[in-house]
């Protein structure tokens, strides 16, 4: 990212210009709108030009003062970082486990040892079968 509001490289013009999406923008402050206000703008890459921000047809140097802050992520973006994130979670359970059923051995428990792997298993079972 540049140093110019926060644009990725051209003020005005977003990340992956040649992708039709929708981003996140600040408009800068006037006596109409507060500055920080946030806003969603669609960039149209045939056009070259934002959309759904005002009634009319932005073009990049209509944005080239307003602050960039990334594109918003799409449901299949946003679906991908959740099943990542649970996936993660998971994991960290069944390690858990694991290492339970390691102090169990040492404390000669060997029932609840077992009791643990189990349920490591049962957790590394899950989530391969939500990761197919």
């Amino acid at each position: 990212m540049s140093e110019t509001n926060g644009w990725p490289g051209k003020p005005g013009v977003p990340l992956n210009p040649k992708k039709s999406r929708y981003h996140w923008v600040v408009f800068p402050k006037t006596k109409h709108w507060p500055q920080g206000k946030i806003q969603i703008g669609r960039w149209r890459s045939e056009e070259e030009t934002w959309e759904e921000i005002s009634d009319c047809s932005l073009s990049p140097a209509d944005l080239a003062n307003w602050r960039y802050l990334r594109p918003c992520p799409t449901p299949a973006e946003e679906d991908a970082r959740i099943a990542t994130a649970r996936k993660d979670v998971l994991e960290e359970a069944a390690r858990w486990h694991d290492e339970q059923a390691v102090w169990m051995i040492k404390g000669r428990r060997l029932a609840k040892a077992e009791e643990h792997r189990k349920h490591a298993a049962a957790i590394r079972a899950r989530a391969k079968g939500e990761g197919q």
